[in-house]
């Protein structure tokens, strides 16, 4: 609005504009009982919510794309099927259909805008004659073609995970070669086969269906996206009609919270059988090494890699290690990094700390689970992270001889260093750890704190006391004393806080250290904060210092 607009309104007239404005952003906004939260029905609020628009050199046209509803068209064609709105699939695939509308690729944008035009309004005329509930109608262009939205819809990305790959291994009306072998892996693992140039099952080649299905289509591959709905939702299809139990067929059933929640999650699954070894020795230079039959001069001690345990307890996908292929990692990452690695090199394939797929990364990122956060959130970084080399590489010179060792050899040294490692954490006697700890630094205010420290350590130990991954790195029974004694090495007897963190604050010229009043409430509540802990209250003053009164 123009200044002198302004002055010419006054303050009524200032106080009556700025008021219809309020009323008007309330109310363009969806306020007043009209939210994505509240309706269901609202796109962003949905996970079929889909948005249908037609390219022409790189731009839309004026419309706005189309909203579509998926779920709510598939019950209400229930009686036509999938069918209604897709073609079938090509030649020799069966019942199978395109998941594209109309097979409209290889349109023109204005035929393929004639075609959603005739097929949609003309569906909606259909039923509209015959009295049913339907869409809108040729008049109503805005009751598809909405205005854009920031909102998103809140659409979930289902994890095939082991449980889900067990259900489907382990479905009897999933078959492949019945004549053959109870096997069904055949039924969705494929490789291509060049010279017959078709798709075959190939035993021990299995691998994710990303490894060669990308985001986007590549050549003849089809995009992930697209592969996963025509071969998922197709067999899912076949068995219902055949009233043979099967996964979902609608959007909801893998891309919503509700959804994902109904499908039922198996714990004790057997392991998945690809030829992997329980325990490997990973050193690069090993290799060339036992050909030489030399030790290099220079050179990193191996590191006994407990395969086994890590399916266990670090992934419920071999994706999050392998995520390229199910090859070992040297496949791809070279020493000096080259194409097929993405230039990223071994060394930082294992050691990268802002990547969750490298060993360290991944490490570091288990720090952060409730158990372990409450110390490792409030260390220096500096002080923990991959410092502790031998942790993982711990076999010498003396365990690796012969050089040419093979294979069985390999196999009974790595399994021999991973059974030697602890599998709880190292911890003081109890009668070593003081049972309180007071502390006096408010008395002018407060009763001293009696700090219950033999009780925190020990909720500690039992919180994380068979973490094999802690067992490891905890090397010794001091080690988790420095989650609060963060500033001095290990020991029974360690400084006083007080030692380095002064009354008043910055004490230390150029120091960032915290005062002690701050950095006592820094450390006890930042901790219960990571850990869950609700009692005490941060705000809770009294739970630990008990008010003086006027006798002291």
């Amino acid at each position: 609005m123009p200044d002198h607009v302004f002055w010419r309104l006054g303050k009524a007239g200032l106080l009556a504009a700025f008021f219809m404005m309020f009323v008007w952003v309330l109310f363009a906004n969806g306020s007043g009982g009209n939210t994505a939260e509240q309706n269901p029905d609202i796109p962003a609020n949905r996970a079929d919510s889909l948005e249908l628009r037609i390219y022409e050199n790189g731009k839309t046209h004026q419309m706005p794309p189309a909203i579509f509803m998926h779920d709510r068209h598939t019950r209400a064609l229930k009686d036509r099927d999938c069918s209604a709105c897709h073609e079938e699939a090509d030649e020799g695939a069966g019942d199978a259909l395109a998941f594209a509308f109309k097979d409209i690729q290889d349109l023109s944008p204005a035929t393929a805008k004639e075609r959603y035009h005739t097929e949609c309004i003309g569906c909606h005329k259909d039923r509209a004659g015959k009295s049913e509930k339907t869409g809108p109608l040729v008049e109503n262009c805005r009751g598809c073609h909405q205005p854009p939205s920031d909102a998103r819809p809140q659409r979930k990305q289902i994890s095939f995970d082991r449980s889900l790959h067990f259900k489907h291994e382990s479905a009897e009306p999933i078959t492949y070669q019945p004549e053959k072998s109870d096997d069904n892996c055949g039924a969705c693992h494929h490789v291509y086969d060049e010279q017959a140039e078709e798709l075959i099952y190939k035993e021990g080649e299995e691998g994710s269906c990303r490894y060669c299905h990308k985001p986007q289509r590549v050549d003849d591959t089809r995009s992930f996206r697209n592969a996963v709905h025509d071969d998922c939702v197709n067999c899912h299809r076949r068995f219902k009609k055949d009233d043979i139990k099967a996964g979902p067929v609608e959007c909801r059933g893998c891309h919503s919270a509700e959804g994902l929640a109904e499908i039922e999650k198996i714990r004790d699954v057997p392991r998945l059988e690809r030829g992997q070894p329980d325990a490997r020795i990973m050193a690069d230079w090993l290799a060339a090494a036992g050909e030489s039959g030399e030790m290099p001069a220079q050179y990193m001690k191996a590191a006994a890699f407990d395969h086994l345990q890590h399916e266990n307890a670090a992934a419920e996908t071999c994706r999050k290690c392998h995520h390229e292929s199910l090859e070992a990692c040297r496949e791809c990452h070279k020493r000096k990094g080259d194409e097929a690695g993405g230039f990223v090199s071994l060394e930082r394939a294992m050691h990268a700390m802002d990547s969750e797929r490298s060993c360290t990364g991944c490490h570091k990122d288990q720090n952060a689970v409730g158990e372990c956060a409450g110390c490792h959130a409030q260390m220096p970084e500096a002080r923990f992270a991959g410092l502790d080399c031998e942790a993982c590489h711990a076999l010498g010179a003396e365990r690796l001889k012969p050089l040419s060792m093979g294979d069985e050899e390999k196999k009974a040294v790595a399994e021999s260093a991973v059974k030697a490692r602890p599998d709880r954490v190292q911890t003081v006697d109890a009668d070593k750890i003081p049972e309180k700890v007071e502390i006096d630094a408010m008395v002018d205010e407060y009763q001293a704190a009696q700090m219950p420290h033999r009780k925190i350590v020990q909720t500690l130990v039992d919180k994380i006391g068979d973490n094999s991954l802690a067992a490891v790195f905890h090397k010794e029974a001091q080690t988790l004393c420095t989650g609060c004694h963060h500033n001095s090495p290990p020991s029974l007897n360690p400084p006083k806080c007080a030692s380095c963190h002064t009354a008043a604050a910055n004490a230390f010229s150029g120091s960032n250290r915290p005062g002690l009043k701050a950095a006592y409430h820094g450390q006890c509540i930042e901790c219960h904060e990571q850990m869950g802990l609700e009692e005490p209250a941060a705000t809770d003053c009294t739970a630990c210092h008990e008010e003086r009164n006027e006798n002291g």
